[in-house]
């Protein structure tokens, strides 16, 4: 599984479809939780989705700031040493995200294009190094 895990407060659930839009119009499989099936394990999808992930986008706004739940998965994405590409949708840039490069989607904009190209080569390197740890294993 090799895809853009994007984590947003539900306040913020207009912006995160439409981002999620834009990365699959560029030929990313891109995933938000309202793609958890019925009768599905919450905390256990999630979970599976963040290892999973090749990228972990960060929807940052007041409201997400104050979500356990994402900051339960951004925790979880350090942890997993997973590539972390904060949005500032809205609000100021969090303060131990201070020293990482944001992109600025203020309004509700989408990133530049540099940015969908520079997210297929991050996801491109995470790919190389994944299968280079499983032939390790081996």
């Amino acid at each position: 599984m090799s895809h853009i895990f994007i984590s947003y407060s539900h306040k913020d659930k207009d912006y995160g479809h439409k981002l999620r839009q834009a990365l699959i119009d560029r030929g990313f499989d891109a995933w938000i939780d309202d793609r958890i099936d019925y009768g599905s394990r919450w905390p256990r999808e999630i979970e599976q989705h963040l290892q999973g992930c090749s990228a972990f986008i960060l929807v940052m706004s007041p409201a997400s700031k104050e979500s356990e739940w994402v900051q339960n998965e951004l925790e979880t994405a350090r942890d997993l040493k997973k590539p972390i590409l904060p949005f500032l949708l809205e609000g100021k840039v969090w303060w131990h995200l201070r020293t990482t490069q944001y992109v600025d989607v203020t309004g509700g904009k989408l990133p530049p294009e540099n940015f969908f190209i520079n997210l297929a080569n991050i996801v491109g390197r995470h790919r190389a190094n994944a299968e280079r740890s499983l032939r390790d294993q081996l």
